[in-house]
């Protein structure tokens, strides 16, 4: 779990091109995640947000999370309802949302980084990679699990802010 969110930040991070800027200013990533409902999960993602801030100090990480994955589909998909999308969304294998985001052009087409990035490609069974495929054979979503690999969604206008 913690290699795959840290493969989803990766994304996010490439993709941002988040590397040197002129200002000071931080690159601001909203996050959305329904982390299971555990204390110790709970918990355990605290501390992967936390070493992904200690890592990225130029980088703030806003994580809206909840204990139970429907209620943050439930939320993301309101925002989704009147235009807006976090940067991430941690789908917890809820396809429509991905549809939902591809059909309304806010999710990004990640295709490219799996292309460019063969040792995440690699890491994946095949199989997986083409269940991400969406209906027109582009990718926007990134796994956080085998299991559920619809995990992931972007918001596109993230690679415009880059």
């Amino acid at each position: 779990m913690k290699k795959c969110l840290i493969i989803i930040l990766a994304c996010a991070m490439l993709l941002l091109g988040c590397g040197e800027t002129e200002t000071a200013e931080k690159t601001k990533i909203s996050f959305i995640h329904g982390w299971g409902g555990s204390s110790e999960i709970h918990a355990r993602m605290r501390k992967i947000y936390q070493e992904f801030e200690e890592l990225n100090p130029d980088i703030d990480l806003s994580i809206t999370e909840y204990a139970d994955a429907s209620v943050a589909m439930d939320k993301a998909d309101d925002m989704l309802s009147v235009g807006k999308m976090p940067d991430i969304v941690n789908t917890s294998g809820y396809a429509s949302y991905a549809r939902n985001a591809t059909k309304l052009g806010y999710a990004m087409d990640l295709s490219g980084f799996f292309e460019e990035n063969t040792e995440v490609a690699d890491s994946l069974y095949e199989d997986a990679i083409d269940t991400l495929r969406m209906g027109n054979g582009r990718i926007y979503t990134v796994p956080d699990a085998i299991e559920a690999p619809d995990t992931g969604t972007m918001r596109s206008s993230l690679m415009r802010q880059a």
